[in-house]
């Protein structure tokens, strides 16, 4: 196999790598938007200003929003390949 080719297959899965683990992510931030009745961007907001204090579901869902953006910044960069 040409390097271009084994190029192309490792861009091609890692493409697919991430958004399995993006949707993945998503799902669990929209249960957290569910159980909490309130969006990520509002549910940031307010987690931002410490108005929902330390909850450990709370750092978990931040983390989980810190992920998504990582992520979907990856595959910003995989998509010019």
């Amino acid at each position: 196999m040409p390097v271009e080719g084994a190029i192309e297959d490792g861009v091609s899965r890692e493409k697919r790598i991430t958004e399995m683990k993006l949707e993945k992510i998503e799902d669990q931030i929209g249960e957290f938007e569910k159980e909490n009745d309130m969006t990520s961007e509002k549910f940031r907001e307010d987690f931002e200003k410490g108005n929902l204090g330390d909850n450990k579901e709370f750092m978990k869902w931040d983390m989980l929003l810190d992920a998504k953006e990582e992520l979907e910044a990856k595959k910003k960069e995989l998509s010019r390949f």
